[in-house]
């Protein structure tokens, strides 16, 4: 109706009339425009919301299920401290349940648990990006960063821990189907297991470390989206 009340007045040269029809359909595609702008921008922040809420509740899991393993950690790290102390005396404890027990917590390992699953399905997607906050952005590259390398050193460390020709299983004697329950030993087997038992020793401390680091990290990360929640 607009384009034909505009095509007469051109042929009338009413131009006041085409100046006046002109101005409608170019405010009404403004007008359009910016609607179908403000619609994509409440949308991608209604998505932003659901999306930092989700991260917010992940990040809180992730903290509290690693400090719970990080003291199982730091503990299982003192008895490799205790192990090696023993072995360097050469002389079995006169307490052999003691000996038991160093032995049961040194071969416990523990590590993060994996990233939060929205974390993982915006860097899969390349959503990270639509973040607003460039800060949260660096945040969780760098967290996922960090988390790699600490369960790549997780995983080396496992391997030497169950690894059955090391020392250990030649000499620590578990119960079957529980490995991690020792009920006996064999102390004239126990100095083979130095060697390991210091590359354990750094790769434990490397992972307690880095434990703490992914904490505070998440941490930070939940204080940042807080910060930014509307």
């Amino acid at each position: 109706m607009i384009l034909q009340r505009l095509a007469t007045a051109i042929r009338k040269q009413d131009w006041f009339t085409v100046v006046i029809e002109t101005l409608i359909v170019v405010f009404g595609v403004y007008l359009g425009i910016q609607l179908g702008n403000w619609n994509a921008a409440s949308n991608a922040a209604r998505e932003e919301t659901v999306i930092l809420e989700q991260l917010h509740s992940q990040f809180e899991d992730f903290v509290a299920i690693t400090e719970v393993r990080l003291e199982q950690q730091r503990d299982s790290l003192r008895a490799t401290d205790q192990l090696l102390e023993v072995i360097a005396t050469g002389k079995e404890p006169d307490d052999r349940n003691l000996m038991i027990n160093i032995l049961q917590r040194a071969g416990r390992l523990k590590d993060a648990p994996t990233a939060p699953t929205t974390l993982l399905e915006l860097i899969s997607s390349g959503r990270l990006s639509e973040l607003s906050s460039a800060t949260l952005r660096g945040q969780l590259t760098q967290f996922q960063q960090q988390l790699a390398e600490h369960r790549n050193i997780a995983a080396i460390a496992l391997h030497r821990i169950s690894d059955p020709t090391t020392g250990r299983h030649k000499a620590v004697i578990s119960k079957p189907y529980t490995l991690a329950e020792v009920v006996d030993y064999n102390w004239e087997l126990i100095p083979e297991m130095r060697a390991e038992q210091q590359v354990l020793q750094i790769g434990k401390y490397h992972l307690t470390e880095q434990m703490a680091g992914l904490i505070e990290l998440a941490k930070a990360i939940l204080s940042e989206i807080e910060a930014v929640q509307p």
